[in-house]
């Protein structure tokens, strides 16, 4: 499965998320995420492999903050430019299911199955970590548990604007 040429802004949920099980092969092409609470997401689904291409995420920009200086505060959220590959061996749900028993392996978020290349991304405006409401404001990020996350390689990424601190939010386990 291939998506291609989508933009989106401020999203409050995902910019784009898709996985499907059909296809040996998920893959975004041209894909632009700004300032989204989960920004472009592109999984592997089906024991297959995903790769998004020639894509942009922007973080916090200045001139266009959540929450300016003497306005009210009511939409802080945390962002994550790309949501790191959550592989499965199924297709991924549009909800997240919470895992309480084991084996992980038999759920969707477990990271166990396919692998992710990220090429020629640009990360722009990720310049400290935390948003200026106090939200964590980071390039890449785990979906649903940080327990594991499946294999990712990027080639040819560039960073502007851009600080180590910003790199990644990992949360603690449940």
């Amino acid at each position: 499965m291939e998506v291609e040429d989508f933009i989106a802004y401020k999203c409050t949920e995902a910019s784009i998320m898709f996985g499907g099980p059909g296809s040996e092969k998920n893959i975004g092409r041209n894909l632009t995420s700004i300032e989204s609470r989960y920004g472009i997401a592109v999984n592997s689904g089906g024991g297959g492999d995903a790769e998004l291409w020639d894509s942009t995420v922007y973080g916090e920009l200045e001139d266009n903050l959540d929450c300016p200086p003497g306005s009210p505060c009511d939409h802080c959220l945390d962002s994550v430019g790309i949501v790191l590959n959550s592989a499965c061996d199924e297709e991924h749900k549009d909800y997240e299911i919470k895992v309480i028993m084991l084996p992980l392996f038999k759920s969707c978020n477990s990271g166990m199955y396919g692998e992710m290349t990220y090429y020629n991304t640009r990360f722009i405006g990720f310049e400290d970590g935390i948003k200026s409401c106090g939200a964590h404001n980071t390039a890449l990020a785990p979906w649903g548990s940080p327990d594991y996350t499946a294999y990712a390689m990027f080639k040819d990424s560039v960073f502007e604007d851009f600080n180590d601190e910003a790199l990644t939010y990992i949360p603690d386990p449940d």
